[in-house]
């Protein structure tokens, strides 16, 4: 038996010498939607095949644990007197035990199985992947095990090669944005509407043009066919705004409810003719859908800070107010906040549809 045990650990370090991994991920994920990912192994050897091949994921802790570390500090004789009047300070180190957070979850469990792998070949294998929750998924490394020859015992290699995938907050469907969206769009729709009428230019006529926009004014006086070119009505500027709420403010149900409106507002409109923004409180203005996505895949609600709550949350206000654009730029704001309603200036509603937040799963929504 001891002999057995022996081959069987030589064997199966030989069986797992000169194999190479590769993860092939998708690079848009989306929660709660299954993608595919790939794995592919290759036996790099001439002439030895490899038998009985498992993928699998590393070992992750996934609960909080203490551990010892060394931080820096000062030393300080006599200790009783105050900052700047001791005798004596030294720079000093000391050991405490802090709590290491779990590491990010992985990006996939359970294993992928290669029964025979033939010298010097490539096989891949797809992997189906769904994720329930938003956020970020790594992993560092991952194994590469063979229970080969005879089953006794298992013997995995290490492979170091880090992967980690964004994943984005899942977006809800046209259909079950049938509340909201009506309404948004009626209101995006009276605040444009107009202004695709304003004349641009009087030019000769285009086989292409049609005939209701010939001016025959113009036609009469130059003896030749002339039409009158507007401003593209198609041409409708629309901003997202994210305003993060403090945490505690809202429950955690509804937050995530937030995230995922947010979210489906902005895939939704990113798809129609429109020149869409996006404005996450204390991160910016940007054009990228992906990038907002990416935003809200890992955002969190503002941390509280004793002593100047509510100054802090007046300055977040103003800075999400300042990066929305005035009526004047032509843009229409969508805006998602958990403020009250009397903290939003008169001056934003010709121009602006808030989403207010409320404690419930569902955000209520007023435009008044």
């Amino acid at each position: 038996m001891l002999a057995a045990i022996l081959v069987s650990g030589m064997v199966s370090a030989l069986v797992l010498r000169g194999l190479q991994l590769e993860v092939r991920l998708p690079e848009h994920v989306f929660a709660e939607r299954p993608v595919v990912g790939r794995i592919a192994l290759r036996n790099r050897r001439r002439f030895l095949p490899s038998f009985s091949i498992r993928v699998v994921p590393a070992r992750k802790e996934t609960k909080a644990r203490k551990q010892w570390r060394w931080e820096p500090t000062t030393f300080v004789f006599p200790l009783n007197r105050p900052a700047g009047n001791q005798w004596l300070q030294l720079r000093d180190w000391r050991v405490r035990r802090v709590d290491v957070a779990p590491s990010a979850p992985g990006i996939f469990e359970g294993m992928i199985y290669f029964p025979y792998l033939p010298p010097g070949a490539q096989l891949m294998a797809d992997l189906e992947l769904i994720f329930e929750r938003r956020g970020r998924y790594c992993e560092s490394s991952f194994g590469v095990a063979t229970r080969f020859p005879f089953a006794f015992l298992t013997r995995t290699r290490d492979v170091a090669l880090e992967r980690e995938i964004i994943v984005y907050p899942p977006f809800a469907t046209p259909d079950e944005l049938f509340e909201i969206l009506p309404l948004v769009r009626g209101e995006w729709e009276s605040f444009v509407r107009g202004r695709g009428s304003d004349l641009h230019l009087i030019r000769e006529y285009m086989p292409e043009d049609s005939a209701r926009h010939v001016d025959w004014k113009a036609t009469a006086k130059s003896g030749s066919l002339k039409v009158r070119e507007f401003t593209r009505e198609d041409e409708r500027k629309l901003c997202i705004v994210f305003d993060n709420p403090p945490a505690g403010l809202i429950s955690e149900p509804a937050y995530e409810c937030a995230v995922k409106l947010a979210a489906s507002l902005a895939w939704h409109f990113s798809e129609l003719d429109a020149e869409v923004s996006f404005v996450v409180s204390g991160q910016g203005r940007g054009v990228e859908l992906h990038e907002f996505l990416a935003r809200l895949a890992v955002i969190e609600p503002q941390g509280k800070q004793a002593g100047g709550q509510e100054s802090r949350a007046g300055m977040l206000q103003a800075d999400v107010l300042r990066e929305m654009a005035p009526a004047s730029t032509g843009e229409y704001n969508i805006v998602l906040t958990a403020r009250p309603h009397g903290s939003v200036p008169t001056s934003w509603w010709n121009c602006s549809y808030f989403v207010f937040l409320g404690e419930e799963h569902t955000p209520q929504r007023s435009k008044s």
